[in-house]
């Protein structure tokens, strides 16, 4: 998933996704993670998440494999 989109003003503690404060105007930086919990109340949409990005990204890929796979005809490529 990468690092987060939300980010927090460092003057006024708004938070945005925009790299400025859309109500200040200071300079918006990323937020940190939540703090670890045992009782992570979110974990099972995290997890759900994940899969369904790595799904998404595999059915690219074998998309892609099939097209080129047809492009490819003994060795030479289609006209």
């Amino acid at each position: 998933m990468g690092h987060s989109l939300m980010r927090r003003c460092l003057q006024c503690k708004e938070y945005t996704l925009q790299d400025t404060c859309p109500r200040c105007g200071g300079q918006a930086k990323p937020n940190r993670p939540a703090k670890f919990s045992p009782e992570d109340n979110y974990g099972e949409y995290r997890r759900k998440l994940k899969r369904l990005d790595q799904a998404e990204t595999k059915a690219e890929a074998d998309a892609k494999a099939a097209d080129d796979e047809r492009k490819v005809t003994w060795g030479k490529k289609a006209q």
